[in-house]
């Protein structure tokens, strides 16, 4: 009895000296945040790595052990401006870092806010399909690791939505794609975002690509003023629709671009080819390519489902010596997810093929595809 009474006065010593380490960590930080904030429109870049930045030790542990060293450009300029608090538009190639751009300063956030489990929903971050959401999350899931009592959700559709809303409204990060997330606005009596302290919109151009405008308008009409939150607004391009959604959305935001020099949005070191090709002899072409490149990883796109599902079909039933696989809006949810994840996980050297629609066109990673 006397040995259970000292153990958990050990414990509760051992949980007073770590609340105790993170109100000091926490007020550092701060001060550092205050000391270091670049001037409102100010794009020099000082940090070329992580450490150089005022982030908790937890989340640079997190992008230590995820194997991430030094910023890209668009994280250089944009993370130090969005820890300040800032709103931020960001415009950025696919490719160029995004991801971790909005990612840090939403962790941060919520760290310096102590928000936890009872809390409710701190962060939501936006994106237009459901595997770029995965890939979100995923990478969020490495970052987060070690930050204990923070819970993070990926809600989109293809899922049971029961299941999701037993849980939603405990879930401190919320990974979503547009339509689910309404859903759950409308359908689920204990979610709400009244608290919400960061709003996150990657890719927002192609969101309203996709239609999902009303979505994202009705989404904003459950949200906290903008004056009540932060939000990062990324974007590969910034069309009228996305600079319409920037006035809705933001307050004063920092822009940050990393591309407005160049000639094209799309990556420097990517090579691109065009072939012209006779509507009659297109499916002779892919087939002859497929068979001349057996080893590489390729993407094949097409403009909708039906081309998809017929070229999968028919190539299939050639036997062109490589594996082949097929994703689009119509496949099944769980089929979605194993599809994009053994392509994902193929490595380099051995050959398999993916045809797609424009799910697969943006945002998302797949190492070492040709």
């Amino acid at each position: 009895m006397k040995r259970s009474r000292m153990k958990k006065k050990r414990t509760h010593v051992v949980k007073e000296k770590r609340s105790d380490i993170i109100t000091k960590e926490i007020q550092l930080l701060t001060q550092r945040i205050v000391d270091e904030s670049p001037q409102r429109g100010s794009i020099d870049v000082k940090q070329s790595s992580f450490p150089d930045l005022p982030l908790s030790k937890d989340t640079l542990i997190g992008l230590r052990d995820s194997n991430f060293k030094r910023m890209t450009r668009i994280q250089r300029i944009a993370i130090p401006h969005a820890l300040a608090g800032r709103d931020v538009l960001g415009a950025a190639k696919t490719g160029s870092g995004k991801t971790l751009a909005f990612l840090i300063p939403t962790l941060e956030k919520l760290y310096r806010e102590r928000w936890g489990e009872g809390d409710g929903v701190g962060a939501l971050i936006i994106s237009p399909t459901r595997e770029l959401a995965l890939q979100i999350f995923e990478v969020l899931r490495g970052l987060a690791r070690k930050h204990v009592g923070l819970t993070a959700a990926l809600i989109t559709g293809g899922k049971d939505f029961r299941t999701e809303q037993d849980h939603v409204a405990r879930m401190n990060i919320i990974v979503c794609t547009p339509g689910r997330l309404l859903q759950h606005f409308e359908q689920t009596p204990s979610f709400h975002c009244e608290d919400l302290k960061m709003l996150v919109l990657d890719e927002a151009d192609r969101i309203l690509d996709m239609g999902f405008e009303n979505e994202l308008n009705s989404i904003l009409s459950h949200l906290p003023s903008t004056g009540m939150r932060q939000t990062l607004l990324f974007s590969a391009t910034q069309t009228k629709s996305v600079k319409q959604l920037a006035r809705l959305s933001l307050s004063s935001p920092e822009y940050v671009s990393v591309h407005e020099s160049a000639r094209f949005a799309t990556p420097e070191r990517l090579k691109q080819h065009v072939a012209e090709v006779r509507l009659p002899d297109k499916i002779d072409v892919i087939y002859s390519f497929l068979r001349t490149h057996l080893r590489h990883k390729i993407i094949v796109f097409f403009s909708s489902c039906k081309q998809v599902r017929f070229i999968y079909e028919g190539l299939r039933r050639m036997r062109p010596g490589v594996p082949l696989m097929a994703l689009h809006g119509k496949v099944k949810q769980a089929r979605r997810s194993h599809v994009y994840q053994s392509f994902v996980d193929k490595k380099p050297g051995h050959g398999v093929v993916l045809f797609a629609t424009d799910i697969a066109a943006r945002g998302l990673d797949f190492p070492g595809t040709y």
